[in-house]
């Protein structure tokens, strides 16, 4: 088989060579080779878990962030208007006291 220019192996090439490796491997060599591949495949997915529990965990906490600062918005709301309420009766109490005074 023709290869690529240099020293590139040939897809085809690679493909024969892996499988020469396999046959020359031990039965103990593949059940290695297998325990390995299968740890690799365990940690991969116990990462993408715990990926994922973060990524849940900071969405949860950018959520309660949020409705605290919907809440603390609202109260202020709230506030403001007891105290436009406040000195709208101050003022009337005001002119009340006037309105006494100049018919004294």
């Amino acid at each position: 088989s023709a290869c690529l220019v240099g020293s590139e192996m040939c897809i085809r090439d690679r493909d024969y060579q892996d499988d020469d490796d396999e046959s020359n491997m031990t039965e103990e060599e593949r059940l290695q080779e297998g325990k390995r591949m299968f740890q690799m495949f365990a940690a991969k997915m116990f990462e993408q878990r715990v990926l994922s529990a973060y990524r849940e965990k900071v969405a949860l906490e950018k959520q309660e962030k949020l409705i605290m600062e919907e809440e603390e918005e609202e109260r202020m709301k709230k506030l403001r208007a007891e105290n436009q309420q406040r000195k709208k009766q101050m003022k009337k109490k005001r002119r009340k006291m006037r309105l006494l005074e100049e018919e004294r």
